[in-house]
């Protein structure tokens, strides 16, 4: 029967997706030309058994009613079947696409969501259409693909379902025989702080084992609790909002899990730190609508950092810290910032293996630089012929919202080194944007390097080698994240506002003030060739593949 009622779509070129679905003719023929009533007595009786039967306890939350807000057609259906727009019953301001057959609904009807996760009778997937596809899954309600639409649920008519019908949800699941699976998928919307010293970065390096990062320790701790729904996407599917290098801090960090088994994952955020590593902890963990993804660009709007470095970067004169807040608020605005990143970390390596203008470019750039380095730094050679490449000059252009010195320690008050701390917030930052911006205007504060110089660079008409001027990474931390989420995120997410504040206070910045006090321990007075030379070193230890030559 299945053979003469299913038909296959074919979708989108490479996509071919098979799927057998019960049209409304061919529930009818199944049912022969019995009356409505005997395939209600059949179908109450089976149902009634199923209850009986069932060991799940019964939950309503499992099913919904909903009022479909909008249709339209699923692409290569040839008009067989629509996607139904409907409110998520979890999240107030969100929705949840659900595809069903053409003409089974109409916008504005109300229909009975049966959520993701939910195990319906095998009689109800008959009487609804679906028991060809959901036989696959045991009669378990997962999200499922129509070539490039994907249902979140299960939506069944009021007709179908009429003599069962009450206001009781809970009642009604009963009565239904629907049940919750033993395991169900929630992705997580998890924030952490952590401590940065010991991580190769933020991102996993697929070498955990000799490169720990912070999401690979975040990773494997998911592993650890058995929490994977499937393992093959322990790293496909995490996503974080941003990216921290080497050695950097964040008090505020947030990324997606991939799917993880729930209920289990109540408090995961407790569970979590458990097992992590005590450099790392969750702050919070928010359970995601199925319908939202977060993404790198889209998802946030501003980013901020907080930059702490001694007061004696700034040198000896007088006018030190005003010069220092001149050359700062130099970046704020748009502005090219190529002088201000490392080119091998623009993701540019294709482009300029194809273009051979590109090559030569980066060719001679990275002999500037190279000639540089071996002759020390000579004091006056910053500024090159080379002309800033169009390409590489669209890719950096960044904005930088506030660049300012939020507070100054005062050295007979200070427990150690006396910090300033740089605040700057932007929409993005590109690889060390944020270290060699603090660490050339720290240069021109106590006269290593010409104001000029620093102008030229932020001008961008020309490349200019600032590399003996970038600050060590130990000072920088990610401070907050401005989420373009919905309320669902962010009400939740200013809980954890204090104890972010309580790890930064009690355990970011004294680690930042610790590696201040050992750098100037052996360093002496921190010339910024001096720290250029460690931070070479540790990032060539440290990153050693991404710091290839591009040539």
């Amino acid at each position: 029967m299945a053979s003469i009622f299913g038909f296959v779509f074919t979708l989108h070129g490479s996509y071919i997706v098979a799927h057998f679905l019960v049209t409304r003719i061919a529930v009818r023929l199944l049912f022969g030309q019995r009356s409505r009533k005997a395939k209600t007595t059949r179908l109450a009786s089976t149902l009634s058994e199923t209850a009986e039967n069932s060991h799940c306890s019964s939950d309503a939350q499992l099913v919904n009613w909903v009022t479909i807000k909008s249709l339209q057609p699923v692409s290569g259906s040839e008009d067989r079947l629509e996607v139904a727009h409907v409110p998520d019953p979890k999240f107030c301001d969100e929705h949840l696409d659900i595809v069903v057959r053409s003409g089974d609904f109409k916008v504005g009807e109300r229909g009975l969501l049966v959520s993701v996760g939910s195990v319906v009778p095998e009689q109800l997937a008959t009487m609804a259409g679906w028991d060809g596809l959901l036989k696959r899954s045991m009669f378990m309600v997962k999200m499922t693909n129509f070539g490039r639409t994907r249902s979140h649920g299960l939506l069944l008519r009021r007709a179908d379902i009429a003599p069962w019908v009450t206001d009781d949800l809970a009642n009604l699941v009963d009565t239904l025989g629907i049940s919750a699976a033993p395991t169900q998928s929630r992705r997580f919307l998890l924030e952490l702080c952590f401590v940065g010293t010991g991580f190769y970065g933020s991102e996993n390096t697929r070498q955990e084992d000799e490169r720990p990062t912070v999401v690979g320790e975040v990773q494997r701790a998911v592993a650890r609790m058995n929490l994977l729904v499937d393992p093959a996407k322990l790293q496909r599917e995490w996503r974080t909002l941003s990216r921290v290098d080497v050695g950097v801090h964040a008090r505020s960090f947030v990324l997606m899990s991939a799917p993880l088994s729930w209920p289990q994952c109540r408090n995961l955020e407790q569970s979590l730190n458990a097992q992590l590593p005590k450099e790392i902890r969750a702050l919070s963990s928010i359970e995601m609508p199925s319908m939202v993804s977060i993404r790198y660009t889209s998802s946030v709007v501003s980013r901020e950092y907080r930059y702490f470095f001694p007061v004696t970067m700034l040198g000896d004169a007088p006018t030190a810290l005003e010069d220092f807040k001149t050359e700062l608020y130099r970046f704020e605005g748009e502005q090219c910032f190529a002088n201000f990143t490392l080119l091998k970390k623009l993701g540019m390596k294709d482009r300029i293996k194809k273009k051979a203008g590109l090559r030569a470019w980066a060719a001679a750039l990275s002999t500037h630089k190279k000639s540089r380095k071996e002759a020390g730094f000579p004091d006056g050679t910053n500024p090159s012929n080379i002309p800033t490449h169009a390409d590489v000059a669209f890719a950096t252009k960044r904005r930088i919202l506030k660049a300012t010195v939020a507070s100054v320690e005062d050295p007979d008050e200070s427990t150690g080194p006396a910090l300033v701390e740089i605040r700057l917030i932007g929409t993005g930052f590109l690889f060390n944007m944020i270290r060699y911006i603090v660490g050339t205007a720290a240069a021109v504060a106590r006269g290593d390097l010409r104001s000029s110089v620093l102008r030229l660079a932020l001008q961008a008409e020309y490349c200019v080698d600032l590399s003996e001027h970038l600050a060590p990474a130990h000072g920088l931390t990610l401070y907050h994240q401005e989420l373009k989420l919905g309320k669902w995120a962010t009400s939740q997410l200013a809980h954890s506002t204090e104890a972010a504040d309580h790890f930064f206070d009690r355990t970011i910045k004294p680690t930042i003030r610790a590696s201040w006090q050992d750098w100037l321990d052996k360093e002496g007075f921190p010339s910024d060739k001096s720290c250029i030379g460690i931070e070479q070193k540790g990032a060539e230890d440290l990153n050693k593949e991404s710091h290839q030559s591009v040539n």
